[in-house]
C-alpha cells in the first residue's frame, strides 16, 4: 500500500524494491536540534561545563522487566563512575518506568551531588530533555529494551552503553538481535547490570572515533 517504506532491520522487513531496511529506528535527532535543546537545558538548570553522562531509563514491555534490584545496581554503578571520573549525571526516566524504580532512583540519586539532573517523566517531563541530555553528554547509558532510545542515542554521535533488563521468557527477542547487531557493527557496547561499570569504563577510555550512522 506504500510507494516507499523505511523499516528497521530488526523487524525483518520484506525484501522488496520499495523497502529500505535501516539499522536504527527512524528518529528526529539532528545536530541543530541537539545544540538548541542542549543550550536550553544547560541554561534552565544552571549546569556547569564539566563532562556529563546521560542516562535514559525505560521500563517494562512485553519482553522485559525493569526491577527495583536492577535500578539499585545501576544507581551504584552510576555513582561510582561519576565520583571516579568527576562527571555529572543527567538522568531521565520514561512514562513506562515503574513507580518502584522511580522511587529507587529518587532515593539513590536525587540528593547526591554527582546527579546534576533527575527528570521523573511521570511527575514532570521537560520538553527537549532527551536531545538536551544527549547534546551535553560525552557518554549515553540506555536501558536496552527501548529501540527508540538506543536509536536516538546512537544517532546523536555519542558513545553509547546499553544495559539489559530481566527477561520474561526464554526465547531470544528481536531487541536482543538488534542489540547484538549494533554491537557487532561498532555502534555501542552492551552489558548486564552487573557488568555495566566495566562497559562504561571501556567506552569512556576508548580512543576510537564514534561510528557515524550511514542509514
Amino acid at each position: 500500500r506504500f510507494d516507499f517504506a523505511f523499516i528497521p532491520e530488526h523487524d525483518n522487513p520484506p525484501r522488496r524494491k520499495n523497502v529500505v531496511a535501516t539499522e536504527l529506528a527512524p528518529n528526529m535527532i539532528s545536530r541543530d536540534m541537539l545544540k538548541a535543546q542542549g543550550d536550553k537545558l544547560k541554561e534552565d538548570n544552571r549546569l556547569d561545563a564539566n563532562k556529563k553522562v546521560g542516562v535514559f531509563i525505560g521500563g517494562d514491555n512485553s519482553d522485559f522487566v525493569l526491577s527495583r534490584d536492577i535500578a539499585d545496581k545501576v544507581s551504584d554503578v552510576l555513582l561510582t563512575f561519576a565520583k571516579k571520573h568527576d562527571v555529572g549525571l543527567l538522568v531521565t526516566t520514561s512514562r513506562r518506568t515503574p513507580r518502584g524504580v522511580e522511587a529507587v532512583l529518587k532515593a539513590r540519586l536525587q540528593k547526591d551531588p554527582s546527579c546534576e539532573l533527575l527528570i521523573v517523566a511521570s511527575e514532570k517531563n521537560i520538553d527537549g530533555a532527551v536531545g538536551g541530555i544527549l547534546d551535553l553528554s560525552s557518554l549515553a547509558v540506555v536501558s536496552a529494551e527501548s529501540v527508540s532510545m538506543i536509536s536516538e542515542a546512537i544517532n546523536s554521535g555519542k558513545k553509547v552503553v546499553a544495559f539489559s533488563l530481566d527477561k520474561k521468557g526464554g526465547l531470544k527477542t528481536k531487541h536482543e538481535r538488534m542489540l547484538k547487531a549494533l554491537e557487532r557493527s561498532g555502534y555501542l557496547r552492551s552489558s548486564g547490570p552487573d557488568q555495566l561499570l566495566e562497559a562504561m569504563e571501556e567506552a569512556w577510555q576508548s580512543k576510537e572515533a564514534v561510528k557515524e550512522v550511514s542509514d
